[in-house]
């Protein structure tokens, strides 16, 4: 009791060593990723056809849940890359085991607790292709045939980590100037996703999205939109803060005292809302009741070139933005930037923070068992309202995705948590020396 006691405890108590600005980014990611998912599943594809929902559901291209992911990768890369940063100004080096086994610790044990319910539990399909989660390399096959397949993300996060220690550590060891090389790798992230386009010919009308289970769906997800190589970009973006606020933080302090600072604060506004609302595709677009929407129209070269750049571009704009925004509020002393400090920081968010991993392996489970089954059952029974019966179903699926969040995070995220500052890890992960000074340190 006092173990799920504390573990409640921990879900409000937020640490002092906590960016709270970062807390509220992680926050703001899972909810805008759960809340479009919940009306992204009630697409005519997923009830069995039933064309009830078909308008309303149309309106996930709104919320951005896509952009909740690009959030994630962000705050994840700055995280990370904070952490490896700061091991290798302390220490001159990166220890490799610790950082594997704690990302294990960490990330594997509710995982696979996750898998298991999607296979005995929600009777998920393709549970046959379980392994490739665990092995990470899920986003390697057809999301029509990836078991749990909101997971690619985590794919594409632990395949960055299995190469960004190393690489890193060759970064820090090189004589070049490393933001230029940090810059290098970014931009070519863009050329990637350019040739990407024009490979694969994902244009408009031709094989870009189209709807979901189709050729173009298929192969825009696998090629451009679950794929390392397409995606590292948002990760970079947060490595590169990261590396800027650990080895520069006073230079950046003194940085936003400047005008720039403050001209590029409201242009990353600017290029965060232009991007959340599709107005980067407004060439290629039709205004309708769901936001912007891209037409499906032949384009010619110069506007195929114009298109490929545009979808080459807006992701890592988006990110830089994001964290340009996430440093204004901690650099920027104005009253706009301290407002979205204080709403960042807020303790609302701190708690959904803490369950976002969870809440983000389990919030689809619940969806795709029982969206198809329940959600016309309570459209019929409250007289056929249909806004009635949406809000009635993102209350349950909300309150079922965080109540199960909780449960994970008290008894399986913690206490792994935990485990990974035991004696049995310090043994594990620390050399021979680091050992002997942690037990005088301890006896000290």
């Amino acid at each position: 009791m006092t173990n799920i006691s504390k573990g409640l405890t921990s879900l409000f108590n937020r640490p002092v060593f906590h960016n709270s600005a970062i807390d509220g980014v992680r926050a703001i990611a899972v909810l805008m990723v759960i809340i479009g998912h919940i009306f992204y599943f009630h697409n005519s594809e997923f009830l069995i056809g039933d064309e009830v929902f078909k308008n309303y559901a149309t309106y996930w291209h709104l919320l951005r849940a896509d952009l909740g992911v690009d959030l994630f990768f962000v705050i994840s890369g700055f995280l990370i890359g904070s952490i490896l940063f700061k091991e290798f100004k302390k220490t001159n080096n990166i220890s490799f085991t610790s950082f594997y086994l704690r990302r294990f610790l960490r990330l594997m044990p509710v995982y696979l607790v996750a898998i298991l319910c999607g296979i005995y539990l929600f009777d998920l399909s393709n549970s046959q292709n379980a392994w490739t989660n665990i092995l990470y390399v899920n986003n390697f096959i057809n999301i029509s045939e990836q078991f749990m397949g909101w997971c690619w993300s985590l794919a594409i996060e632990e395949q960055f980590y299995i190469l960004i220690p190393a690489s890193l550590l060759l970064l820090l060891f090189s004589k070049r100037k490393k933001i230029n090389i940090l810059l290098f790798f970014l931009l070519l992230s863009v050329v990637i996703r350019f040739i990407t386009v024009y490979a694969y010919n994902l244009f408009p009308s031709e094989l870009y999205w189209t709807l979901p289970g189709n050729e173009g769906w298929d192969l825009s997800f696998s090629i451009l939109y679950d794929n390392l190589i397409t995606r590292y970009g948002g990760l970079l973006v947060g490595v590169i803060a990261a590396y800027l606020y650990i080895y520069y933080n006073a230079e950046l302090k003194l940085f936003f005292k400047s005008k720039v600072s403050l001209r590029l604060f409201y242009l990353s506004i600017v290029i965060f809302w232009v991007v959340f609302f599709r107005i980067d595709f407004i060439y290629f677009s039709e205004l309708t009741q769901y936001g912007l929407m891209i037409e499906e129209r032949e384009l010619n070269f110069i506007e195929k070139i114009y298109f490929a750049t545009v979808v080459s571009i807006t992701r890592n704009l988006f990110s830089v933005a994001s964290i340009y925004i996430v440093f204004s509020a901690l650099f920027l002393k104005i009253s706009i930037s301290e407002k979205i400090n204080n709403f960042l920081s807020s303790k609302f968010f701190y708690p959904i923070a803490q369950l976002s991993y969870s809440a983000y392996l389990m919030h689809e489970m619940f969806m795709l068992k029982l969206y198809p089954s329940y959600s016309i059952k309570i459209y019929e029974l409250l007289n056929e309202n249909i806004i009635m019966a949406l809000v009635v179903i993102s209350l349950i699926t909300i309150i079922l995705t965080f109540l199960s969040s909780i449960i994970l995070y008290v008894f399986i995220e913690r206490p792994f948590m935990e485990f990974r500052n035991s004696d049995i890890i310090k043994k594990l992960t620390l050399k021979k020396h680091e050992r002997v000074n942690a037990k005088v340190i301890e006896a000290a």
